[in-house]
């Protein structure tokens, strides 16, 4: 293409357009094209000032932008993020779900709080309503639990007119500012017959009958007969569900128990912190089985005993020596796991002296035996003590071993 020069003195001479027949022949080569003209100052100082002033917004819109993301994590839930003038949840936290059962005067509160104080005004308020001793506490304290959003419940029965499982939950749900959830408690007459129940003990093994008002509660009589006996103890076939309350209930453990296995003793404890203490728990019928397989266990437990360290007298006298404190506190307790028990205390004597003094001697050291059993707590209708002096030896009076033998304490049992 050919390049077309502008002259720079005939700039006024020529048009905006020019005719084809002027452009035939190219411009001699003299001329030059005119350079654009330069910006006057004013229109540069101008535009830079506007540049300058964008760029400072755009970066302070980024620099408020990356505050702000800084400030809050991209990976929180806008629902968990606190409204003015609300502390943040933590993440993970669980909204509190409580429980409030009623069946009559006994009340049993189930759930989780984020801390002890919590759990303390809920016990307060329901003590104060039915009773501590009516309480039965099955709160567990939780920190991840949280009670923003929490929610009480409450069911059970109790007497047409009894108001205190409405004020239970507007005390706890105030307290706490929790919101109210389900209310089922169902009002019935009062006239309900208390939960009577049989306990038969066999073998360390428990068998519950009678009627029960709910399925929950065979669960509990479980729980609290394994926490006796153990994993596997209770049988809760006898078991039915009807229209019983805990209140003024009864329950009756009969059955034998081995020489020495006092476990029965902690049941009522343990029904009474389930159903409450207003429930009545029988086990002086209990017996501890004092057949002779289990009294002969007992007999070769005192013959062990005494095998290892015999009962001592002083020479020719019924005074106890104090080196056999020991033996007759061993003996003391395996005599107290047969109760009732009769117990005969024979003294024997080797044949040196008299047969009338060896005789003497011996019924006095029996007597002073049996002095020292019931010094150590033992009842004394239970014993008899009788001497046979030389007449029964157990081994040969020829030999000073022989003799010391001989000079023994016997005890029979049954």
């Amino acid at each position: 293409m050919t390049d077309y020069y502008v002259d720079e003195e005939h700039e006024g001479d020529y048009d905006d357009e020019v005719d084809d027949d002027d452009l035939a022949e190219p411009m001699v080569p003299s001329l030059r094209r005119r350079p654009a003209p330069e910006p006057r100052f004013a229109q540069v100082e101008g535009r830079t000032t506007w540049m300058y002033l964008v760029l400072l917004g755009v970066l302070f819109a980024v620099l408020v932008l990356f505050s702000w993301a800084c400030d809050v994590d991209p990976t929180t839930p806008t629902d968990l993020l606190p409204t003015e003038g609300e502390a943040p949840a933590e993440l993970g936290d669980v909204a509190a779900r409580l429980s409030i059962e009623v069946a009559g005067d006994v009340v049993s509160l189930t759930g989780a709080v984020p801390d002890e104080g919590a759990r303390t005004q809920i016990l307060d308020a329901a003590a104060g309503l039915y009773g501590p001793e009516n309480v039965i506490d099955q709160l567990g304290v939780d920190e991840s639990t949280t009670l923003d959003g929490g929610v009480l419940s409450v069911s059970g029965n109790v007497v047409f007119g009894d108001e205190r499982p409405e004020q239970l939950r507007d005390a706890v749900t105030a307290a706490l500012g929790l919101s109210d959830g389900e209310f089922s408690v169902t009002e019935g007459e009062a006239s309900v017959d208390p939960v009577a129940l049989t306990a038969e003990l066999v073998d360390g093994t428990v068998a519950f009958a009678g009627t029960v008002p709910d399925d929950g509660s065979a669960v509990e009589l479980a729980q609290a007969g394994e926490a006796v006996w153990g994993a596997g103890s209770v049988d809760t076939s006898g078991l039915t569900v009807g229209d019983v309350t805990w209140t003024e209930a009864t329950v009756v453990l009969t059955g034998t128990t081995s020489p020495g296995d006092e476990r029965f003793e902690a049941l009522p404890a343990e029904i009474t912190n389930r159903f409450g203490s207003l429930v009545e728990v029988d086990v002086s019928g209990v017996t501890v089985d004092t057949g002779p397989e289990a009294l002969a266990q007992i007999s070769t437990g005192i013959t062990d005993a005494l095998a290892a360290q015999p009962i001592a007298f002083g020479q020719n006298s019924a005074e106890i020596d104090d080196t056999s404190n020991d033996v007759l506190a061993t003996v003391a307790e395996l005599l107290r796991t047969v109760p009732g028990v009769p117990v005969a205390v024979v003294g024997h004597t080797d044949d040196l002296g008299p047969d009338d003094e060896n005789f003497t001697l011996s019924q006095l050291r029996a007597e002073a035996v049996v002095d020292r059993l019931v010094d150590l707590g033992l009842d004394r209708t239970r014993f008899t003590a009788r001497g046979e002096g030389e007449s029964s030896p157990i081994a040969d009076n020829d030999t000073a071993e022989g003799r010391a033998q001989n000079r023994r304490i016997e005890f029979i049992l049954g």
